[in-house]
């Protein structure tokens, strides 16, 4: 029997995957928010910026490995 969200089996964990895909996608805008800056940044503009280009590199890490991770947990890995 097919899910609300068009897949067959498990409900619950098809439920999972898509809070997973929403939460990558919350991550990956954020991803593109701190790349903006950091290209700002790079540009000499430091407005609307609160650290250093260390800073944002090392938040866009940080947004790197949390997209991998919920993506794992998409494919069960």
């Amino acid at each position: 029997m097919m899910d609300e969200y068009g897949e067959i089996g498990n409900g619950t964990a098809s439920a999972a995957r898509h809070d997973a895909l929403e939460e990558a996608a919350s991550s990956i805008k954020e991803l593109n928010e701190n790349l903006r800056r950091l290209a700002k940044l790079l540009n000499g503009d430091t407005s609307g910026t609160m650290g250093g280009i260390g800073a944002e590199i090392a938040q866009i890490d940080r947004n790197l490995h949390e997209i991998e991770r919920l993506l794992e947990g998409v494919n069960g890995s």
